[in-house]
């Protein structure tokens, strides 16, 4: 993506962090993720490692309009139609299925994935059907996953968007 080389380049940055904690604790798996908060996107731009025990991970939120909608909740419902950059799209377990599967091709040529956190707003239309039909595309890979589920203790803050409990 043109920042190879420059300030804005992961890898080199990445690379240290797995190389000194591989110094510490040489057989401890080392999670590896892209840039931009882990975005699916990015994951097929990590360099690759000279080290076999990397676990490569990404965060799953698209498509964000839907994920992370306000309360009240707009119209965006799953299934249903959704605008991403000015196109719209038919949001479906088909739509997530196209989404997911470079994942495949990536592990195969490099090694386990995760999904580090994946989930969307608790009040979305749909949101028990998306989860379901995300978690089945994670599982159809063998793929690890965590749902986020941002449950917030502090008394000045009141966090529940993502809370499901």
């Amino acid at each position: 993506r043109g920042q190879r080389g420059s300030p804005l380049d992961w890898n080199p940055v990445e690379r240290g962090v797995v190389v000194g904690g591989r110094a510490e604790e040489p057989n401890r798996p080392s999670l590896v993720s892209g840039m931009n908060h882990c975005s699916l996107d990015w994951l097929a731009y990590i360099a690759q490692p000279s080290d076999t025990k990397n676990v490569y991970t990404f965060h799953q939120y698209e498509p964000y309009p839907l994920t992370n909608q306000p309360k009240p909740a707009p119209l965006m419902k799953y299934p249903g139609k959704v605008q991403i950059d000015g196109a719209e799209i038919d949001f479906t377990a088909d739509w997530l299925a196209r989404l997911i599967h470079p994942v495949e091709d990536f592990r195969r040529l490099r090694g386990p994935v995760t999904v580090g956190e994946y989930g969307l707003i608790r009040w979305a239309t749909g949101a028990a059907n998306f989860l379901r039909d995300q978690t089945d595309e994670f599982e159809k890979y063998g793929m690890y996953y965590s749902l986020w589920e941002w449950a917030y203790a502090h008394a000045a803050v009141n966090y529940d968007e993502f809370n499901f409990s």
